[in-house]
């Protein structure tokens, strides 16, 4: 049983497919609580998740119907993500922190925040090599989260890997 936390409305838009965002977790949390550099690639994500996600991108097999999309952060260990409309839920998953379990995404999503920030920095002050060698690393995080998430929710639901990367950007940065 997970303790009860706060939930946060990160988004809410209408006419899109995507219409809203919520995220639970054990502490409240607002983004201007975070740091900017942080705070900005949230905001990013967010917006790129909901203007860019259709029926094509992320698909369950039946009509398309708004959703939204809540993210549960409440457990230390664990990661639940469900997509549901306004009638039902439509597909859910759970990401378990245990060896030989999803612990590859969760030392994934420890890693991307301190990528970020290096790369921001390197952005601001760093020279082109470092700027490279920087873009490499976080997209290799990236990639590799991407794909884990896309694995765990192919069972359940068609995502493709643009809305994935998108999705795991939010997660890991919100955690």
């Amino acid at each position: 049983m997970t303790e009860p936390g706060f939930t946060t409305s990160i988004s809410k838009m209408t006419g899109f497919y995507v219409v809203g965002m919520t995220v639970t977790g054990k502490d409240y949390f607002a983004l201007e609580d975070l740091p900017q550099n942080i705070a900005n690639e949230l905001r990013s994500a967010v917006g790129d998740f909901q203007l860019e996600t259709t029926p094509e991108n992320i698909n369950f097999g039946t009509a398309a119907k708004p959703i939204m999309v809540d993210i549960d952060l409440r457990n230390d260990r664990q990661i639940t993500i469900t997509f549901r409309n306004t009638a039902k839920e439509l597909a859910s998953v759970t990401f378990v922190n245990e060896p030989g379990a999803d612990a590859a995404f969760f030392a994934g999503m420890r890693a991307y925040p301190p990528a970020v920030d290096v790369y921001q920095t390197a952005i601001r002050s760093g020279t082109t090599e470092e700027l490279e060698k920087t873009t490499a690393a976080r997209r290799e995080i990236h990639d590799e989260c991407t794909r884990l998430l896309r694995k765990k929710l192919a069972p359940a639901v068609c995502i493709d890997k643009q809305a994935a990367r998108r999705l795991f950007t939010i997660i890991a940065l919100v955690r």
